[in-house]
């Protein structure tokens, strides 16, 4: 009995090899994105930090000097520029992620294509072959009542 063999299974091989390249790099941005928001939070969490030590600072109501004043100030608003850098970057990020989901789910749709029609070039073999065994059992069945007669 020969054995089914689907026509374009080199092409879903491909396909499944593509889908996969899809999904390792949907990862790896996702990945890359989980690490921006892990520094955006580092830079907020140093930010509310220094403001919160910059407010007990003075309201300690000791003689302050301008430069430490100055200096609290101006790394403030430096941390406060590189949050603001920071959401620029992770705005990139987020949108090659959703490229490579489609991406992804245009691999996923033509692979899932291939599929349903090995499928279905299978069912159709399984047909036949049931088909040709029917037949067969036929022809045994009709000549055991030749030899009968």
């Amino acid at each position: 009995m020969k054995k089914f063999k689907f026509r374009l299974q080199s092409i879903l091989d491909t396909r499944e090899k593509a889908l996969e390249d899809r999904q390792i790099e949907f990862s790896l941005i996702q990945r890359n994105l989980q690490k921006q928001l892990m520094q955006l939070e580092n830079l907020q969490n140093t930010l509310k930090h220094n403001c919160e030590n910059f407010e007990n600072l003075i309201s300690q109501g000791q003689s302050i000097d301008f430069s430490l004043i100055n200096n609290y100030k101006n790394y403030i608003d430096k941390l406060k520029k590189d949050i603001k850098e920071q959401n620029e970057v992770i705005k990139a990020v987020e949108a090659q992620l959703e490229a490579k989901k489609q991406e992804v789910i245009e691999a996923l749709q033509a692979k899932t294509m291939l599929d349903k029609l090995k499928e279905k070039d299978l069912g159709e073999f399984k047909k036949e072959i049931d088909r040709l065994e029917t037949q067969e059992m036929d022809d045994i069945s009709i000549a055991r009542y030749k030899k009968r007669i």
